[in-house]
């Protein structure tokens, strides 16, 4: 472990393995849990690989993940789609934040 501090990693990543069998195995539940616990340890960002449903995110916001990646967010989209949407999530964000 000592030896895996030398490396220059900003991130964690669970595999979408581990996320699509999230409430099919209560093995895999432990595993997030103590991945999310570990990169935190080490000083890490925590990214959740394959998130596709509003249950799943609610469970690694609960264990306080940092970042999720996965269809739920988006499907894979065209650089033009991916600047629109993140322009339309900006705006959204300053109209509730301005009150």
């Amino acid at each position: 472990m000592g030896y895996l501090q030398k490396f220059p990693i900003n991130f964690l990543k669970i595999d979408q393995s581990f996320i699509k069998e999230l409430f099919m195995d209560t093995g895999s539940a432990e595993i997030i849990k103590a991945m999310i616990q570990l990169g935190h340890t080490f000083g890490l960002k925590v990214v959740a690989e394959g998130v596709e449903g509003e249950n799943m995110l609610k469970f690694i916001r609960l264990q306080d993940c940092d970042y999720y990646q996965g269809y739920y967010y988006s499907r894979p989209l065209e650089p033009k789609e991916v600047e629109k949407k993140l322009l339309r999530q900006h705006e959204h964000f300053h109209m509730d934040h301005n009150d």
